[in-house]
Formats: C-alpha cells, sequence, structure tokens
C-alpha cells in the first residue's frame, strides 16, 4: 500500500517542499503539551497545508495556554485550523477538543473515529468502572484515589461535543492542493485508535496507537489482540517512513525515543513495539489466581516480577501495568470459559 521513495532533489517554497514527481510535504509543527500532576506531556501537530489541520489537542489549558502560543510562534494560528483530526478519545488528547474548536476558524471540522465517539460527548465515559483509567484503583481498592483522578480527568476536559465526521477506517481526508490524508484504523491503545497517513509521502501521525514500551517502560492498551494487529499492519503494509507519536516513549532498551522518528528509527519502534507486547504476553501468563471479575493486586505480583517491577510494592507500578495485563488476562478467561 505504502512505499519508500528515492527522493530528488528538493526546492524550498514557502512553507512548503516540492519535490519532482511527489506530493507537497506540508510544514509540521510538534506542540509538546503538558498535563496531569505528575509531568506528563503529550504531542499535538499541526499539519500547515492549504487547509490546515491539527492533530490532537491536548488537555483542556493546551489550545490557549500551549498551542496558540506555539503556533504564533511559528506565524500561524488555531484560528487558521481547519480540520481538528484526533487519532483516539483519551482525555490527554481530546481533552482540548471543545476549547479548541472554538478558537478555529469558521465551519472547522472535528473526526474522530466512532468507536471512541462517546468519550468526546461525555465525560462521563472517561470513568466507567471497567474503563482505561479506572482499572488500576480497582486492583489497588482506594476509592479514594479513583475519586481524586477522576476530579483530575473533569478538570482537563474542556466540554462535551460530538465529532463532525464520525471516522470508520479507509477515509481519504483533502487538506487541499495534493496533501491528502488517509485514516488508517489502528486499534488496540483504545477501540477507535487511528493513524493518519500523509498519502504519497507515508508520514503517519499515530497517536498511542504505536506504544513502544510506553512512557514508564511498560505499554498501555486495552485489546491485546487488535494491538498486535495493529502493530503488523503499521509494519507490514503501512510502512511509514515517518512517525509522529503521541508521546516520546520507550525503546526496548530502555532509552527514551523522540516523538518524531524517521527511517531505521521507525522500524526499530515497531519492532520493539511487537517485542514488548509478547513480554507483557509472557508476563499474563505468570498470573494463575487472579479473578477478573474481582481483581487484586497482589495476585499480579509474578507478572511484575517478570517484568522487572516491585513485586511487593503494587502502588509502584505504573497505571499501564494494570490496564495492559487486565487486557490480556480477560481474553484468557474469555477462551477458557
Amino acid at each position: 500500500m505504502y512505499h519508500v521513495h528515492a527522493r530528488p532533489a528538493v526546492t524550498v517554497i514557502d512553507r512548503y517542499v516540492n519535490v519532482p514527481g511527489m506530493p507537497t510535504e506540508p510544514r509540521v509543527v510538534p506542540i509538546p503539551c503538558p498535563f496531569g500532576q505528575t509531568g506528563g506531556v503529550v504531542y499535538v501537530y499541526y499539519i500547515d497545508a492549504p487547509q490546515p489541520a491539527l492533530v490532537d489537542t491536548g488537555v483542556a489549558a493546551s489550545p490557549q495556554a500551549t498551542i496558540e502560543p506555539a503556533l504564533r510562534a511559528a506565524g500561524v494560528s488555531l484560528k487558521d485550523v481547519r480540520w481538528i483530526l484526533a487519532t483516539h478519545g483519551h482525555w490527554d488528547h481530546i481533552g482540548g477538543a471543545h476549547a479548541a474548536r472554538s478558537m478555529a476558524a469558521d465551519g472547522v471540522s472535528l473526526a474522530l473515529h466512532a468507536a471512541d465517539a462517546e468519550l468526546l460527548r461525555s465525560r462521563r465515559a472517561h470513568m466507567v468502572p471497567n474503563g482505561y483509567q479506572a482499572l488500576r484503583f480497582r486492583y489497588l481498592d482506594d476509592a479514594a484515589a479513583l475519586a481524586r483522578h477522576d476530579a483530575l480527568i473533569m478538570e482537563n476536559l474542556s466540554g462535551e461535543l460530538a465529532a463532525d465526521r464520525a471516522l470508520n477506517g479507509g477515509e481519504q481526508i483533502s487538506l487541499g492542493g495534493d496533501v491528502t490524508i488517509e485514516v488508517i484504523h489502528t486499534p488496540g491503545h483504545s477501540p477507535g485508535s487511528v493513524s493518519f497517513v500523509l498519502s504519497g509521502l507515508d508520514w503517519a501521525f499515530t497517536g498511542d496507537s504505536v506504544q513502544v514500551c510506553g512512557s514508564p517502560g511498560v505499554p498501555l492498551y486495552v485489546d491485546p489482540v487488535a494491538y498486535a494487529a495493529s502493530q503488523k499492519l503499521l509494519m507490514e503494509d503501512v510502512r511509514p517512513r515517518r512517525l509522529h507519536m503521541g508521546h516520546r516513549f520507550r525503546a526496548l532498551d530502555g532509552s527514551v525515543l523522540e516523538s518524531v522518528l524517521d527511517g531505521p528509527s521507525v522500524e526499530r519502534a515497531l519492532r520493539d513495539s511487537v517485542a514488548m507486547h509478547e513480554r507483557m504476553a509472557a508476563a499474563a501468563r505468570t498470573v494463575t489466581t487472579l479473578d477478573v471479575g474481582n481483581p487484586r493486586a497482589d495476585a499480579l505480583a509474578p507478572a511484575a516480577e517478570a517484568l522487572g517491577l516491585p513485586a511487593g510494592d503494587p502502588t509502584a507500578w505504573p497505571p499501564s501495568f494494570f490496564t495492559t495485563l487486565h487486557g490480556h488476562l480477560a481474553r484468557a478467561a474469555v477462551q477458557r470459559a
């Protein structure tokens, strides 16, 4: 579907790069947006095309406090944005959607996959008992900590709204001229995770679809089968030349990757994602006493030890550990039933 191209000499004209026989290369402005209380950073991207697009929006404060100043420094503004492209519906990526939409151009279109649409329409959808945010606190049996975390999420969601365009994967979105985005459904991290690929350039904006080893050293995904299939799809069929990721994830050797990867670093990230997924699956197989309907943290101690986490201190385990392991264990329970 996608292929690496030999690249002739380029001519730079204004904010675009013209290459004979290839689509225009738009300028991409990466914007790191802080969030949460523990130094989290999510990356959003401005695609400077004839119809400019903003990929993800950070949290509620991000559009005014971080995105707009960064864009003004680059000579543009949120008022120029014609498309808001959400890679998925988690709060650190769409929390600023309502605010960004109100600051963007008249007629701006917000696009999100249908499977994550409820996370945009309803704050409460982020707080369901078995949701990706609540699982850690169920394992730790800590209702007070869950309440505090729910309050944090509420503060970081700028409003409730419906997407202007519900995506299903396979769509082509024109950003004007010869700049076109192809929507690739890459679920696993969330049911509605997508990757936006610039056609002909093979630049992929993956949000959190590619986790590598996660930010804390453990990847976050809710559906292990879908996640593995998405990594295979990206690695074997999409074959991006550049990744624009939602965070600075860790590689398998523990090093911290940049949010934008090129060339051989792309293949390394995808292969490390597959390898880490296999490590998570192996760790899950060490858990033999868990009741997935009434989970307790101490049952996960063998998996924590297998992954090099302090087996005796569940409070030190990253939130992603609980969510991802639960996905593996819930699937295994279904298979046994």
